[in-house]
């Protein structure tokens, strides 16, 4: 992806300058010192984009999980406050060696998903996404209503993209 290349870019430059540890920065102000607002400017805009990318996925998925917990009332502001305030200060910290434990959950949920994919692939009898339902069935489940996103809607397209996205 263009994140990995980016920083395989970043890794190459500051080998060459010898430079560690190394950032956007060191390795900008060492080679274009005038264009290092340049390069902060773009990183900014890249991190307030992936965290409003974040907050807008909270706030899209969280409520109806919510409420399938049986927490009624939720609406889409308040989980976006609540997600907003712990990222908020782990974003503030001075010293970001707190999020390893952030980095191993997030390590732990994808094991978990990958465990589900095969549990679902593999169609094995404990699991039944569809438990409860009559007879075998297949997704979705109780005859909930899917309709595949058409690139002729780029309107839908455009709500739907972010969930990929982060699937990825």
């Amino acid at each position: 992806s263009a994140s990995a290349f980016g920083c395989h870019l970043l890794q190459c430059s500051a080998r060459k300058i010898g430079t560690a540890p190394s950032s956007f920065y060191s390795v900008s102000n060492a080679v274009v010192p005038r264009w290092t607002w340049l390069i902060d400017g773009a990183v900014m805009v890249k991190c307030f984009g992936v965290a409003t990318s974040y907050l807008i996925i909270v706030g899209d998925l969280a409520p109806d999980a919510l409420y399938y917990f049986g927490v009624h009332g939720i609406r889409r502001w308040h989980c976006i406050i609540v997600a907003f305030l712990p990222a908020a200060t782990l974003a503030c910290m001075k010293n970001l060696s707190a999020l390893k434990y952030t980095a191993a959950s997030a390590v732990l949920i994808v094991v978990w998903t990958v465990v589900l994919i095969m549990l679902y692939a593999t169609r094995s009898d404990g699991f039944q996404p569809c438990d409860g339902s009559s007879g075998e069935q297949s997704l979705p489940c109780n005859g909930a209503l899917f309709e595949p996103i058409i690139l002729s809607q780029p309107l839908l397209l455009g709500k739907a993209l972010p969930v990929f996205i982060f699937g990825f």
